[in-house]
């Protein structure tokens, strides 16, 4: 008979793991949630967009510039010709999905959406890019916002800020070992961003109270109770378990004869 060895125990995730993964789904969503709001900014009235679009463009192109060249100084020129091909496909984009009902479109994005959140890897041997599956979804997701707008300049606007939360600002996150920090900075960000555009006709208290109780739920309280719930697990074995190889017993029993 096989001698079969015992199963290995389950390998338990820490506290500390546990609190990082969930900071990186709270950097996710924090980064949609800009993104939303960014769209809902440049949706507006479209006499206040042209006044601002040349003001928008600049400060975005100068962010993005700036912090690829603090991240990687070689990427500066490759992000200058994204956003050249940006302006001169803007007129393209912004008249893709002309002959697409509104409600269409917002569906679509909102499927692509959470697409991109439940694909993203936040594990923590994670590489560096994204999984290529999210990340196409999520710019595409923007592609189709993008062309419910009015004008040029808010489409390239748009798909300038798609281009640095969801490629340079997810992978400065990722080399950067202060997840703590930065998720700090994600839900400060998200919730001053939120709290201006959408709070200047409304308002948005409550909004607030529940997205940092999301926040709280999905980066704190989850992960935690992830880590108490793994006490609860038991090692399965039966027959269904794989075949582990060993030497027979009668072929033991010639050997240690032989060596007597």
């Amino acid at each position: 008979m096989a001698v079969q060895l015992p199963p290995s125990p389950p390998q338990r995730v820490t506290p500390t793991q546990a609190l990082v993964i969930g900071s990186r789904v709270v950097q996710s969503l924090c980064r949609l949630l800009v993104f939303l709001c960014s769209y809902r900014l440049l949706s507006a009235d479209p006499s206040i967009v042209a006044l601002d679009a040349l003001n928008v463009m600049r400060l975005i192109m100068f962010v993005i510039t700036v912090t690829l060249a603090f991240w990687s100084y070689q990427n500066v020129k490759e992000i200058l010709l994204y956003s050249m091909f940006l302006v001169a496909l803007s007129p393209v984009v912004r008249s893709l999905a002309e002959t697409v009902s509104t409600d269409t479109i917002y569906a679509l994005s909102t499927v692509l959406s959470i697409v991109h959140l439940f694909l993203s890897d936040y594990t923590l041997s994670s590489p560096l890019s994204e999984v290529s599956l999210s990340l196409n979804s999520q710019i595409f997701s923007s592609v189709c916002l993008a062309s419910r707008l009015t004008s040029n300049s808010a489409v390239f606007a748009l798909m300038c800020a798609s281009a640095i939360l969801f490629v340079t600002l997810a992978r400065v996150s990722k080399e950067s070992r202060k997840e703590h920090l930065f998720t700090t900075m994600h839900v400060v960000a998200s919730s001053g961003f939120f709290f201006v555009v959408e709070g200047r006709n409304r308002d948005v208290t409550v909004e607030l109270y529940l997205w940092v109780s999301l926040l709280f739920t999905v980066g704190i309280a989850l992960p935690l109770l992830y880590v108490r719930l793994q006490t609860s697990r038991k090692i399965c074995s039966g027959p269904w378990d794989e075949a582990v190889p060993g030497r027979s017993e009668p072929a033991q029993a010639q050997r240690h004869a032989k060596k007597e």
